[in-house]
């Protein structure tokens, strides 16, 4: 699994996607969780979020999530997602009988059976 499929997406970690196309429509607690999903400071009044939320926006950082947001939980969810993904499940043949065998019955064929 390469580097691209390991890092994740905004539809990964709730809270990390903006839900309205204005910055300004959504509530202080949006904006924090946001700004915490890409290690960036959560703190300062509603203006200073919106700033920040731009800003970032702006520099096209928007698009980095943290991997460690919420203790790694979502990176780890996605790492076993991908491994579910990627791998076939092996197929156990069934174990033959070892004991139990008897001669197959046989008879005779008619000479014009087939």
């Amino acid at each position: 699994m390469s580097n691209q499929h390991r890092e994740l997406k905004e539809n990964d970690v709730p809270g990390a996607k903006l839900v309205y196309s204005l910055v300004e429509q959504h509530s202080d607690c949006q904006l924090q969780r946001w700004l915490a999903c890409r290690s960036l400071p959560k703190t300062g009044n509603r203006s200073e979020l919106i700033d920040r939320v731009n800003n970032c926006i702006k520099c096209g950082a928007d698009k980095d999530i943290a991997v460690n947001i919420d203790g790694g939980k979502w990176y780890d969810k996605k790492l076993e997602d991908l491994k579910k993904l990627y791998t076939t499940p092996t197929k156990q043949l069934p174990y033959k009988p070892l004991n139990g065998w008897e001669t197959f019955p046989s008879c005779d064929i008619p000479k014009h059976f087939n």
